[in-house]
């Protein structure tokens, strides 16, 4: 009930979200502030007001009215609606703002906005605030790791000491070794001159990542505090930067032969076309290092002390003549490209002495133990590659792209590696032809290359078959991904394959002999897949989606005995599966959609291992089999069809072990039939637009039910008496059933009822007598009824956490006039006001300002005061 009065809460809500909209900010605010006054607590004017203090430009006022959203947040519902109503005009560059604009996602917990406000506070280097903020935020997310490290690192700020090591104790619970928290915890300890354990937790940082920055700030601490003269880390100066000196040395001396100094970068991008000449340090250490010279000569030796070196560029280097032996010591090296083309390419008689050496890839990068990418592209002269590459443990990528004079490749590389680059499959398909060069092993195991990739010989050839379609050739996946014509391979066999928009199957997809699974997408021009389909005995799963042309399903089709999913979409010429498709003793899921009419086979029957079948969006011709009834195994059906009985089909209803039935669309339904005879049933779900009267009696057989959801019963007018032994129901919903007019007497006998919703069934104003049994009654909605007062029982129910009566037309006035008359009892009254104080505090009732006032004055004269307090 909302009356239009000056003293009114929703009044000054209304008028401010009026000027909100017309973008009088100044009115709005006074109009959310006078809403406050009448309630503070009400969290939906605090989250406008914020919305309109960040309109206004005072940011500092919008966090304040946050925090008043956040502390008084209680439904998420409401709080998202007003979100959605005044945020998405909110400046952009607010801290706070953009964290609450994932108020749209129906999922998030807007307390977690807590975070965001200590941010912005923090930038303020207002600590406290913050800090009282961001331990909020972990309330509700107690072990993310920035909000610890944030605690911690506040409470040091203020110099809580205690309490920064006790927080740093929590946040090395959830991350065991955070060196961020470490970092913090030894300034701590130097804070209170413990400086062997300072040094003890430097040591452990650097054990773990020697890299991390932060870590020599506190050994500098350590020092000043020991008041050492001499620092134990050297340091100079190169580009601006802080170098450890041993390590400046090696720029110094390529200085020297390069007449210029190496200039310091940000990032070297490993992949970029054209090289880059730079390096990139981090905590003193150089970590990557581009080389792109064509008059260097030599790389000096004092390259091995870089000794965290993790990306090394070697480009356009034509007087290179060889590469340097402490390449070797750098061990933590990961990424390595190396476009090897020395001036013998150009000059053959320059160096004619090391020219062979030269041909042949530099042994010392088998050293490398982890290197996981080796980068060659463009190396013209490169016309081998060294076997002691195949026992890198981490070497897991080579690109071999435009290596001209590369022909073979070793067995152990061949066998075990993949290939990368846009441009070497005409290296590739020498490699291939050259049979004879690939080596013994190679053609005993009958492998072969494609896009660089080892595969089954037999299998490239159905490749370069679909290749004549595609005019392309197909991409080798990391992961599944049905947007691109590829596959994925497994120990030099393909194993899965996505496949779009094809004229046709070749035969020889019979070659697959691994293959498990298999997706066809939007191949309208295919009119029939091969006879060979049947051949694939390690098929699993098998989609179709799109394929318009397609009209049937070879009868070899039976043959897949492995198959365990099949899953076909909008094959609308499709109208039948073939009477084989019951010899599929491994299937365990079919999913059949958007098909316009369909006909189940007999043989459906004889799927012994069937779990669980959905069919949507289609026509079933004639009735479900009744072989159906044989599938023991069948666990869950899903029905959103037509279908042309009028009864629940038997073959449905003599499921003994189905425990999921969910029926949804236009059916022709009057009757369920023989429903009861499902005994392991758990999660019934109907919601359709159908004619059924009655539900029969034996529904109180389904005594495992313990989920039901009826909906849109358009001619369904009462409940059977039956339905109070549903003795195990947790969980029931009606909704849309416009003539109902009661629940069973009985109601109460549901005793193990948790959630209970009642929604758009108009006929309903009251609940029986019996609804007071219902002691595990955590959830009541009762939403767009014809309710006209709260049931006083709800009160005897202990465990009930939410109540809503939204939309229903209620009334107090009896109660009112009991009230003024005097002809109450005080249990009575208490009781009433118990359920209309929940109510108010949930949002869910509105009540008028004169009848809180008539309350307070009832309390006054009575004991119910010293009862309600």
């Amino acid at each position: 009930i909302i009356i239009s009065n000056r003293d009114d809460f929703h009044y000054w809500i209304n008028k401010g979200n009026s000027s909100f909209l017309k973008n009088e900010f100044k009115a709005a605010k006074k109009s959310f502030k006078k809403a406050l006054n009448i309630d503070p607590k009400r969290h939906i004017a605090w989250a406008s007001l914020a919305s309109t203090y960040a309109q206004l430009g005072k940011s500092d006022k919008s966090i304040e009215a946050t925090e008043g959203f956040l502390k008084h947040f209680e439904d998420i519902d409401e709080g998202k609606e007003v979100l959605r109503e005044f945020f998405k005009k909110i400046p952009q560059n607010n801290l706070f703002i953009e964290s609450l604009e994932r108020a749209f996602d129906p999922d998030y917990d807007f307390r977690g906005n807590w975070g965001a406000v200590g941010s912005y506070y923090a930038s303020k280097e207002n600590y406290e605030k913050a800090l009282e903020a961001y331990k909020n935020a972990l309330k509700t997310d107690s072990k993310n790791p920035t909000l610890l490290y944030a605690v911690c690192s506040l409470y040091f700020k203020l110099k809580d000491l205690n309490a920064t090591l006790r927080a740093s104790d929590k946040a090395m619970e959830v991350v065991p070794n955070f060196l961020s928290v470490l970092v913090i915890q030894g300034m701590v300890y130097v804070e209170l001159n413990e400086l062997d354990k300072a040094l003890e937790i430097y040591n452990r940082i650097i054990k773990n990542n020697p890299l991390f920055e932060k870590a020599i700030a506190l050994l500098q601490k350590i020092q000043k505090k020991k008041g050492d003269t001499k620092e134990e880390i050297e340091f100079e100066r190169y580009q601006g930067l802080k170098l450890r000196k041993y390590q400046k040395s090696f720029l110094v001396e390529l200085e020297r032969r390069l007449d210029k100094p190496l200039p310091a970068l940000e990032y070297i991008d490993y992949d970029d076309l054209f090289g880059v000449s730079g390096f990139v340090s981090k905590a003193g250490y150089i970590t990557e290092l581009g080389l792109d010279m064509k008059v260097i000569r030599e790389i000096p030796e004092s390259i091995g002390s870089l000794k965290y070196l993790k990306k090394l560029s070697i480009t356009h280097c034509y007087n290179l003549v060889k590469l340097p032996d402490n390449i070797t010591k750098l061990q933590y090296l990961k990424k390595f490209k190396f476009d090897y083309n020395p001036l013998s390419k150009i000059q053959p008689n320059h160096l004619s002495q090391e020219k062979t050496a030269l041909m042949l890839l530099d042994t010392k990068i088998c050293e490398l133990k982890s290197l996981r990418k080796l980068n060659l592209k463009d190396s013209l002269i490169i016309s081998e590659l060294p076997k002691c590459l195949g026992d890198l443990p981490n070497l897991n990528e080579i690109n071999i792209t435009n290596c001209q004079k590369l022909k073979e490749l070793p067995d152990n590389i061949k066998l075990n590696f993949r290939f990368t680059g846009s441009g070497h499959q005409k290296i590739l398909k020498k490699i291939k032809r050259a049979e004879s060069k690939i080596g013994e092993l190679a053609k005993k195991k009958k492998v072969g290359i494609y896009q660089g990739q080892k595969l089954a010989t037999e299998e490239i050839k159905f490749l370069e078959e679909l290749e004549k379609q595609t005019l392309r050739t197909l991409n080798v996946l990391e992961k599944r991904d049905y947007r691109n014509n590829g596959f994925i391979v497994k120990n030099n066999h393909i194993v899965e394959m996505n496949l779009r928009d094809l004229e046709y199957i070749p035969e020889s997809i019979e070659n697959l002999h691994h293959i498990e699974g298999f997706k066809l997408y939007e191949c309208s021009k295919i009119h029939a897949l091969p006879e060979s389909i049947g051949n694939l005995k390690t098929l699993k799963k098998f989609h179709l989606t799109s394929c318009f042309g397609l009209d049937k399903l070879p009868d070899s089709f039976g043959n897949l005995e492995m198959l365990e999913e099949f899953v076909m979409r909008a094959c609308r010429g499709i109208t039948s599966l073939p009477e084989s498709f019951g010899n599929l003793k491994s299937l365990k899921k079919i999913h059949l959609s958007l098909i316009n009419y369909f006909n189940l086979p007999e043989s459906i029957g004889n799927l012994s291992s069937l779990k669980e079948m959905i069919l949507e969006g289609s026509q079933i011709i004639g009735d479900v089999p009744m072989s159906m009834k044989n599938i023991d195994s069948l666990r869950k059906i899903e029905l959103s069809i037509s279908f042309s009985s009028e009864t629940l089909p038997k073959g449905i209803s003599s499921l003994k072990n189905l425990e999921e039935l969910v029926i949804k669309g236009k059916t022709n339904l009057k009757s369920l039939g023989q429903i009861g005879n499902l005994e392991s049933l758990k999660i019934l779900d109907i919601n359709v637009d159908n004619f059924i009267l009655d539900l029969p009696e034996n529904f109180g057989n389904l005594k495992k039910l313990k989920s039901l959801n009826l909906g849109s019963f358009m001619e369904l007018s009462r409940l059977p008496d039956s339905f109070c032994e549903l003795e195990n129901l947790e969980e029931f919903t009606l909704r849309s059933i416009p003539k109902l007019t009661a629940l069973p007497l009985l109601f109460g006998n549901l005793s193990n009822l948790i959630k209970f919703n009642i929604f758009y069934c108009q006929q309903i104003d009251k609940f029986p007598k019996s609804i007071d049994r219902l002691r595990s009654l955590e959830e009541l909605r009762v939403e767009n009824c014809n309710f006209k007062l709260i049931p006083l029982s709800l009160t005897r129910l202990n465990n009930l956490k939410l109540v809503s009566f939204l939309n229903n037309p209620l009334s107090f006035e009896d109660l009112f006039e009991k009230i003024k008359k005097g002809n109450y009892k005080e249990e009575e009254i208490l009781d009433q006001v118990k359920v209309l104080v929940a109510g108010l505090q949930q949002d869910k009732i509105s009540l008028k300002k004169e009848i809180l006032i008539l309350f307070e004055s009832l309390i006054k004269k009575s004991m119910i005061a010293t009862q309600l307090i």
